[in-house]
C-alpha cells in the first residue's frame, strides 16, 4: 500500500517539524489514518490564545493533509472534567507520538 506509506513518511516529517519548532509536551495520532488526513492531538504549555496556537502550527507545517488540535495541558484536564467524550477517546485510543512512549 504505496498510500499508507506515504502518510506515515508524510507523518514522520509532520511531527519532526512540530518538535522541533514548536515544541509540544505531548502528540497524539487519532482518528481514521488511512481514508482521511492526519489528525494530531497537540499538548502544549502556553499562553496563547486559540486561533494563535492554530496559525502558529500551519505556519510551522504549511501543510494541508494534517488537522491539528492544539489544547494546552489544562484544557485537556478541563474538557475531561466535563466529560467530554472526543477528548476522552483520543487520550484512551489515540497513538501517542510523542514523547516516544
Amino acid at each position: 500500500m504505496a498510500g499508507s506509506e506515504d502518510k506515515r513518511r508524510d507523518l514522520r516529517y509532520i511531527l519532526q517539524k512540530l518538535i522541533s519548532e514548536y515544541s509540544p509536551q505531548k502528540v497524539i495520532l487519532f482518528g481514521t489514518h488511512e481514508d482521511s488526513d492526519i489528525q494530531l492531538l497537540v499538548a502544549k504549555r502556553t499562553s496563547d490564545r486559540s486561533i494563535s496556537r492554530w496559525r502558529a502550527i500551519q505556519c510551522t507545517l504549511r501543510c494541508r493533509s494534517v488537522e491539528i488540535l492544539v489544547l494546552t495541558p489544562w484544557e485537556i484536564e478541563y474538557r475531561l472534567a466535563i466529560g467530554d467524550p472526543f477528548i476522552a477517546e483520543i487520550l484512551e485510543n489515540g497513538e501517542v507520538l510523542y514523547p516516544t512512549p
